[in-house]
């Protein structure tokens, strides 16, 4: 026999929290980008080569991240989305046993 499937609401929202966190981690890292950008700016003229190179990484780092970050965003919505749904359900299901 099968182990029945049990949803807990408040642990879909416990880890929708934790993809919140992870996406303010995210964020936060690409606020840095600018401080990085700044650093290399400091180089002097002899260095072009570098910084044309590290502008082109952080570019692609910034669209890493911002997509990353989306990914969380999303995993996030779409749980908080689930247990709404599954309580919905439940009392409807509930009530639906209680007129029986």
């Amino acid at each position: 026999m099968t182990e029945p499937i049990r949803t807990d609401p408040e642990v879909l929202h416990e880890v929708a929290s934790n993809h919140d966190e992870v996406v303010r981690i995210v964020e936060a890292a690409r606020e840095r980008g600018g401080d990085i950008h700044a650093a290399v700016d400091t180089l002097g003229p002899i260095m072009h080569e570098v910084k044309a190179a590290v502008s082109d990484v952080l570019i692609d780092r910034d669209n890493a991240l911002t997509e990353h970050a989306s990914r969380h965003r999303n995993a996030s919505d779409e749980l908080r989305r689930a247990a709404s749904t599954y309580t919905v359900v439940d009392e409807q299901n509930s009530q639906h046993l209680r007129q029986l």
